[in-house]
């Protein structure tokens, strides 16, 4: 009940964020010539997500992540990361940039955080696996990073 709390606090978070910072198209985007306002198979990574992702230095941290509407330039999910190394909560935006082959590109913006660790900006790439099931997320800023594969989460 926590969890999804969070979740709720985070998502009136991004859409303030969205309607402060996120309206404009990525152009530098590479998107083999479709539109991304919806695209047909939006649906392979749409929903809530959950797992452990592994980061630099074989630290492990869970990860919730919802997905929805995916339009470049704006945010198209939320992240939630409880307890990272024991040190506090970090919740966020997922911004959508694009898509490159089966790949799904997103910048992610934290934009609350009890955890002085927190890194605020980062590089998201996931893509749909297990027919669907679950999505691998990678997550890289500077010479930091994380990834783990997420399994569907219907709390």
């Amino acid at each position: 009940m926590i969890l999804r709390q969070a979740f709720t606090v985070s998502l009136i978070l991004c859409a303030s964020l969205a309607l402060a910072a996120c309206g404009s198209s990525d152009s530098g985007s590479s998107d083999s010539g479709s539109s991304d306002s919806g695209s047909s198979d939006k649906n392979a990574i749409d929903g809530s997500w959950k797992g452990t992702l592994k980061g630099s230095g074989d630290s492990t941290f869970q990860a919730y992540v919802e997905l929805d509407a995916l339009r470049t330039g704006s945010v198209s999910g939320t992240v939630f990361f409880p307890g990272i190394d024991g040190a506090g909560d970090c919740s966020g935006a997922l911004i959508y940039n694009g898509k490159s082959g089966n790949d799904y590109r997103f910048t992610e913006k934290i934009v609350a955080s009890d955890n002085p660790e927190c890194i605020k900006l980062g590089k998201v790439t996931i893509s749909a696996a297990n027919d669907g099931e679950a999505i691998d997320y990678s997550w890289k800023s500077g010479k930091d990073n994380a990834a783990g594969q997420l399994q569907e989460w219907d709390d």
